[in-house]
């Protein structure tokens, strides 16, 4: 199965254009890359997202995840890398995923680097100093994720010959307390 996972933001059961971005630092990472959504009544969500070029899509539905909590989601998402062995956890430069992913790093010790302009490993290129110049950041784990810069690319366009699998997945783990 694929490597690198990319968490797709739902709004009105549709991906965000946000979203869809990390669909394009994917491609420049290579390799195959599958989809996960998150959320309750996902069948139409993840019917739409079956044009972007992803091997698969996987599906958390339940009633739990029908609100982005944070705890709760990262439970999951934790859960889906764990299980697939996937290193590269991908989501939008949103505040949907700056809340769920630092909490998904910390659960599964892995870093996170925000806002990557250039894939250019072994190093990936971040803005600072206002964006006047670019860093390059080593990053030396194994598992770790990554959000794209939100100009740094446009959403790709859908494809539609590919037909990718869909997955659904337990959603337990959201639905279990967290020890703290």
């Amino acid at each position: 199965m694929a490597a690198t996972r990319i968490l797709i933001e739902l709004d009105n059961g549709k991906g965000k254009r946000a979203a869809l971005n990390s669909i394009r630092l994917a491609q420049q990472l290579g390799g195959e890359y599958a989809l996960l959504v998150l959320g309750h009544g996902l069948d139409e969500a993840a019917g739409s997202l079956s044009d972007y070029g992803a091997s698969a899509v996987i599906v958390a539905d339940d009633a739990a995840l029908a609100e982005p909590l944070a705890d709760r989601y990262a439970a999951v998402i934790v859960e889906a890398l764990k299980t697939s062995g996937a290193q590269t956890l991908l989501a939008s430069s949103s505040t949907f995923s700056k809340d769920i992913l630092p909490r998904a790093a910390a659960l599964l010790d892995a870093p996170m680097l925000t806002d990557v302009l250039e894939d250019d490993r072994p190093a990936f290129r971040l803005p600072i100093t206002a964006g006047s110049t670019l860093a390059p950041v080593t990053l030396s784990a194994a598992r770790h994720e990554l959000t794209p810069h939100q100009t740094a690319s446009t959403a790709p366009k859908p494809a539609h010959h590919l037909h990718p699998t869909h997955h659904n997945i337990p959603a337990e783990s959201a639905t279990r307390p967290h020890p703290h």
